[in-house]
């Protein structure tokens, strides 16, 4: 969280900062694990 405030600020509501944080690795995990079993198509829109 240091290293986090260091960059970007001083927070004063460190539980978002965490949730949202959080939210982000679920999602990377998510598309990783996706990714690496096929799941997703290579393709365009």
């Amino acid at each position: 969280m240091r290293r986090f405030e260091a960059v970007s600020g001083p927070k004063v509501d460190r539980w978002l900062v965490r949730t949202v944080g959080r939210l982000m690795l679920v999602n990377g995990l998510v598309q990783l694990s996706a990714g690496s079993s096929g799941a997703v198509q290579s393709g365009g829109l």
